[in-house]
């Protein structure tokens, strides 16, 4: 008699448990293990399960699923990674499931596919009367065991098939169901080699060339293959073959090599091969570090012989991935795996082109751009730690690391690192810290500009704390001018189209062009302009699903949502008046792309932003046509601020250091000083000093200032100092409560009624709003926000956040307010 037993899993559902399953009767249940992947059914739909226990414990008082299928019966999510990722849980209060089924790549999980097959008990009669195209349909069907919604689209001509579907299941003809399949595949090459016979006996593979010398396109297969596996010296060397296609060219007959296969010389095998997800070259590379960077190098290791965590804030062109690639030899010589983490996908071409340079096919690389056959094969290769180091963006944190000993986390300061679309809403510089701990590793944070919660722990002694000071090379820091935008509005008329560009920024730009050097410009928007105005109304292009104006795009022609993603045509009169009079409004990359090209007629310009840069290779030609002189002058947003290298720019503009400045966010000065430092950054790499100039209406403001003087410490000490007076991090804990509801009066009541019972549980001083935010209404949902504060050296937080889930229980568990959606963000910004 069988055994019935029972696996816990984890389903992708914003549910705070596992789900109970029952397993096939007779599989034998000791083939599952924690982190094992499974096929369940919820009400119809089919999910992967991560499984989490496997017991014989029959649940009451609640039916009973079997699981559908056994997807990976080896297990994908290691001990060390369901450690994190309850801490992660746990810490950012997001649901188990949702957790779980983030951190694994979607290649794991199973994709459905609608299906229509024929009802086996379906009879045609004389009353039934079946349309034309039911008719088509359900001839089809009896010459296929099903197909697939838009296989039948396609067939019957049309782009709506719910009504024939609707019609056909009244009639009982047609079943419905949903078809699984696995996302991943691996890459399989056909290849040939010589058969054993003919391998390992070199008279009879004489004997066979004296054969066929008459035949010279089966001669010709046979030489070019020994000529490529030298048989003659190793016999090994025939079991990797040749890929067949290497006989596909002109050179060779196709049905020469049939006909060697069919006599038993050639035998046809397959061979799953990894992915390339980047060129390596043939030579590794070595660099010779600097005084200062070996200074760095030997203070670093001095720290982490007494702390496991490091700061290393070496200023721009320092140096800083010479310093890193040290300490990473030094790891993958002990055995021991690293993560090196950046902040943006684009920077991974660069960082890859410099660290495949020095470690060739032993670095493998992790971010969402990649496939998903390539992310589950970088996953895989983790996991048998034939992957020692791995590049990769915040995801790389869920690698299933086997042997960790260094993870390397440059421009930590960066807030990409932290997600804020989907649950978990994590920071993946905090969760790196925490995931070394776990591996006893060590963890350095790199950054020209630290966030301030990583300066202020070093600066207490809690990180080790190395800086490195000076540029490599002969290169030094650049002068920095201030174009004051009000002197220059005084002696510019209003209706001029340029006014957005100082005289002294234009002088330089020519300037650099004469010079055959090339220049950088910097507008954190992008789009031609952030929206259109009626002139004679004063109409403004609104997003109809968000209180968000239209970006106008000059290229498509259209008005875009950089939220929800609505897009609509222009109107060629103003909607409200019809007035003719439609202007743009304020500056995008795109059209400070275009009034380039009119100011500055023969330079040849470049857009770098998220609209040209969406395909896979677009970043690296961009960068590519940089380094070989084919861009004078380079527009982008924050995207060319990060990390990037960029040896032969010399002139950096910012256009409006303004907007940053006062925009409203307690961390907007950190932001904006991080920001121009590194756009800064990006000029004066070699010998010649840089030039940036930075246009503003308020030259006299305290970053700007700390900024020319580039004294990062004293403006650090004045933050630090506002921060402690307003109680702010790093000297309080935030926790985010975001409230959505299509209806604007049911999201004001959730958001008070949960207010009101946690201002009873932690007081006024710690509870602020409920508040509409700047933007309170993205893709038809309203948004109200509460903000939590709660002071590090007084409240236990742990304690806290029980007291926020059970409110969060009470205030789900009302049903006047379940269509509301509460979003919880702990270190929210």
């Amino acid at each position: 008699m069988f055994q019935t037993h029972f696996v816990d899993c984890y389903l992708p559902l914003a549910i705070e448990r596992a789900l109970t399953y029952r397993l096939p009767m007779g599989y034998d249940s000791s083939l599952l293990q924690d982190g094992s992947l499974v096929v369940v059914s919820v009400k119809k739909f089919l999910y992967t399960g991560i499984v989490m226990k496997v017991h014989d414990v029959e649940p009451v008082g609640f039916e009973i699923f079997d699981v559908v299928e056994v997807i990976e019966e080896k297990p994908v999510i290691t001990a060390k990674q369901i450690q994190l990722l309850n801490w992660i849980s746990d810490y950012y209060l997001s649901e188990i499931g949702l957790t779980f089924h983030a951190a694994l790549p979607s290649g794991f999980k199973i994709s459905t596919e609608s299906k229509i097959q024929l009802n086996p008990l379906f009879e045609e009669s004389e009353t039934l009367k079946l349309s034309n195209n039911e008719a088509i349909l359900i001839e089809t069907l009896r010459n296929v065991p099903s197909i697939s919604y838009v296989d039948a689209m396609k067939l019957l001509r049309i782009s709506n098939l719910y009504k024939i579907l609707l019609s056909l299941r009244q009639k009982e003809a047609i079943l419905l169901f949903e078809e699984f399949k696995h996302i991943y595949k691996p890459k399989i090459i056909q290849k040939i080699r010589l058969t054993e016979s003919f391998a390992n006996d070199k008279e009879l593979l004489k004997e066979l060339l004296d054969s066929i010398a008459g035949e010279v396109k089966q001669e010709n297969i046979l030489l070019r293959y020994l000529q490529e596996v030298p048989v003659w010296k190793e016999t090994e060397s025939n079991n990797l073959g040749l890929s067949k296609s290497f006989f596909s060219g002109k050179d060779f007959s196709a049905s020469s090599l049939k006909t060697l296969i069919k006599k038993g010389v050639f035998e046809e095998f397959r061979q799953i091969i990894a992915r390339e997800t980047f060129e390596s070259e043939n030579e590794k590379r070595e660099y010779s570090l600097s005084d200062d960077q070996q200074r760095a190098l030997d203070e670093i290791n001095q720290h982490f012989t007494e702390k496991d965590i490091v700061l290393l804030q070496g200023i721009t062109g320092s140096g800083k991935t010479e310093v890193y690639i040290r300490l990473i030899q030094s790891q993958l010589a002990e055995g021991k795996q690293v993560l090196f983490l950046m902040p943006e996908i684009a920077l991974t071409t660069q960082m890859t082109s410099r660290l495949s340079a020095v470690f060739g096919k032993e670095l493998g690389i992790y971010h969402s751009r990649l496939s998903e056959n390539e992310r589950v094969e970088t996953w895989k290769h983790v996991q048998d730690g034939s992957c020692q180091l791995v590049l990769g963006a915040r995801s790389g944190v869920f690698l299933p690391f086997q042997n960790l000993g260094l993870i390397v986390v440059d421009e930590e300061h960066d807030s990409s690192f932290k997600q804020n679309e989907k649950t978990p809403r994590y920071q993946a510089r905090d969760t790196a810290l925490v995931l070394a701990k776990m591996f006893q590793a060590k963890t350095l944070l790199g950054s020209a500009t630290p966030s301030l919660e990583s300066y202020h722990l070093a600066n207490k002694g809690v990180y080790g704390y190395v800086k490195l000071d000076k540029r490599h090379g002969s290169a030094v820091l650049p002068m920095i001018e201030f174009a004051d935008l009000k002197v220059d509005k005084k002696k510019v008329s209003t209706s001029n189209p340029h006014a957005d560009y100082s005289g002294t920024l234009m002088l330089a730009l020519e300037d650099s062009m004469a010079k055959k050097e090339q220049s950088l410009l910097f507008q954190n928007r992008r789009g031609y302009a952030p929206y259109l105005s009626c002139e004679t109304c004063g109409w403004v292009s609104m997003c109809e699903q968000c209180s968000v104006s239209l970006t106008y795009h000059q290229r498509d022609r259209r008005l875009k949502c950089h939220y929800c993603g609505h897009n609509e045509k222009v109107p060629a009169t103003c909607p409200a008046c019809g007035s003719g009079r439609i202007k743009t409004k304020g500056l995008g990359t795109e059209k400070i792309e275009e009034d380039l090209a009119v100011l500055i007629p023969n330079a040849r310009i470049q857009r770098m932003d998220q609209d040209t840069t969406r395909a896979k290779n677009a970043f690296k030609n961009i960068y590519d046509a940089l380094k070989k002189g084919e861009i004078d002058i380079l527009v982008g947003t924050q995207m060319v601020t990060k990390g990037l290298d960029f040896e032969n720019i010399n002139l950096a503009g910012i256009m409006n250091a303004d907007q940053m400045m006062y925009y409203p966010d307690f961390r907007a000065n950190e932001r904006t000083f991080q920001m121009l430092t590194q756009v800064s950054g990006r000029t004066g790499r070699r010998e010649k000093q840089g030039l940036v100039i930075v246009q503003t209406f308020n030259p006299k403001h305290y970053v700007l200032q700390y900024l020319k003087a580039n004294d990062i410490h004293g403006f650090y000490a004045h933050e630090l100092e506002e921060r402690e007076k307003f109680n702010y991090p790093p000297f309080t804990r935030l926790i985010k409560l975001t409230f959505k509801d299509k209806d604007k009066e049911i999201c004001d009541k959730s958001a008070t009624y949960l207010a009101q019972k946690l201002v009873k549980e932690f007081g006024t001083k710690r509870v602020f709003g409920p508040e509409w935010p700047t933007i309170d209404k993205i893709n038809n949902f309203y948004l109200k926000e509460i903000l939590l504060k709660f002071e590090r050296t007084k409240v236990d937080i742990g304690k806290a956040k029980s007291i926020l889930k059970n409110a969060k229980l009470e205030f789900q568990a009302n049903k006047e307010l379940r269509s509301t959606q509460l979003i919880i963000d702990v270190d929210p910004y």
